[in-house]
């Protein structure tokens, strides 16, 4: 879509196709940006998978939505000129800074009908609690704290200190809660994401503020067993939701299945205390104070639990189970409970994170062959060209090494599991800031 806008603006006439899936996906990017005189039709679906014969057979036949032939539609769009060929700006979502008075339940109802909450039900962001939120911080409450958009295309929308409080408010959090709410609103990204992956986030917290606020990274940190884990986890899908028209489902997520991680992005701290000297806390590898509070996003796919065996080293399993259950286009990040940690430590010898991040680099790896045929030709990330794939054909038993791993310590002491996220995580971000 952007690169036909880009020619039609240096004075090419162009069209956009699209399948039928994701027409009205496109009309949003076509309209949040602006594109107005960009003409879109509709191939059958999927394109993904089909072969050349397949695609030319579609360009043939009728547009689906329309059913008229899709090559007459390319020529009318090329040549035929239309009314809003001559329409200028971006789509803009007017709405009021304020609801009511009215009663709760119909409150609720015109929150859910406008898609400006997750479908569960909140606490009314009434004058009194957001005043009452907006202690948690020394930030003015009309200051722009923060913008978000729902997907690359579509205008940013700026929000203040006091939307986040009443953001805040109705995801259930507590005053003390408002500057970790205050530094998630800071990232401008987005909680949801409009790829069909389904992608999903975790969020670990780092420093004094776990305790001083009671973010769980003890049994059951994933869990439902801590206001602050489920709602400041919930406030970033809330404040994403309305600040970003991210509710508009079907124009701005498009997860195949969607993620169950969505929900509250399943927020934790890590559990420092459990680590053994030498393995420092995320954010000290970071570069950041012990003594500082900080939160960072991991974006990527799920969590899995793989099983371990006690019988033999924990440190030889790590690479063997990296290299059955992630692929090279997924990053990967272990999640490791303290007895996980501590059998790490002392029986197999990794005096730091850094070490066994070194040695699960050293022994997760893929023979070329594999490597430079199976797996792109299933993840369509094709090494086309023979001058691209024939290195890794001329050494076919060799092994490419593609897992750079981060590790996380989480949960509690009460066996020696661990779990596998396909995550990624961003710079951690300074809570201490808002304050």
């Amino acid at each position: 879509m952007q690169h036909s806008e880009a020619i039609e603006l240096r004075g090419v006439p162009t069209v956009a196709l699209t399948t039928e899936s994701f027409h009205d996906q496109v009309l949003g990017v076509r309209f949040g940006g602006g594109f107005f005189t960009q003409r879109i039709y509709s191939l059958p679906h999927p394109i993904a998978g089909t072969t050349n014969e397949q695609c030319a057979e579609y360009v043939r036949g009728n547009d689906p939505l329309t059913g008229r032939k899709i090559w007459d539609e390319i020529v009318e769009g090329l040549t035929v000129s239309d009314p809003d060929d001559q329409k200028t700006g971006v789509m803009e979502f007017a709405r009021p800074e304020s609801y009511g008075p009215d009663t709760e339940e119909n409150l609720q109802d015109l929150l859910m009908e406008h898609h400006y909450t997750d479908f569960m039900p909140v606490i009314l962001p009434t004058t009194s609690r957001i005043n009452e939120m907006l202690k948690g911080t020394s930030a003015n409450r009309y200051d722009v704290i923060g913008k978000m958009r729902a997907t690359g295309y579509w205008p940013y929308r700026e929000f203040t200190v006091e939307h986040v409080a009443a953001c805040a408010v109705m995801a259930g959090c507590r005053t003390e809660y408002m500057p970790v709410c205050m530094a998630i609103a800071s990232w401008k990204s987005a909680a949801g994401h409009t790829s069909t992956h389904s992608f999903g986030n975790i969020v670990v917290v780092n420093g004094p503020i776990r305790n001083f606020i009671g973010i769980n990274y003890d049994v059951g940190a994933f869990s439902p067993y801590s206001q602050a884990n489920m709602t400041i986890g919930r406030f970033w899908s809330m404040i994403t939701r309305t600040q970003t028209e991210m509710g508009w489902d079907k124009l701005c997520h498009m997860g195949v299945t969607g993620n169950a991680m969505n929900m509250t992005n399943t927020l934790f701290g890590e559990h420092e205390e459990a680590l053994p000297p030498g393995w420092n806390p995320f954010h000290v590898q970071r570069g950041f104070n012990a003594t500082d509070s900080t939160i960072t996003r991991f974006t990527g796919w799920d969590i899995s639990h793989p099983d371990p065996s006690f019988e033999w080293s924990l440190g030889e399993q790590l690479p063997l189970v990296i290299s059955k259950q992630a692929s090279p286009s997924q990053n990967t990040t272990m999640l490791l409970s303290p007895d996980a940690v501590l059998r790490l430590w002392r029986e197999d010898g990794f005096n730091s994170k850094e070490e066994l991040v070194d040695y699960i680099k050293a022994n997760v790896g893929m023979r070329n062959e594999e490597y430079a045929t199976h797996y792109y030709e299933i993840q369509n990330f094709r090494l086309t060209s023979p001058e691209k794939r024939q290195p890794y054909l001329d050494d076919p038993d060799g092994l490419t090494y593609w897992c750079t791993p981060y590790i996380i310590c989480v949960g509690g002491k009460t066996n020696q599991f661990f779990r596998m996220a396909s995550v990624r995580p961003s710079s951690p971000t300074l809570i201490d800031e808002f304050m």
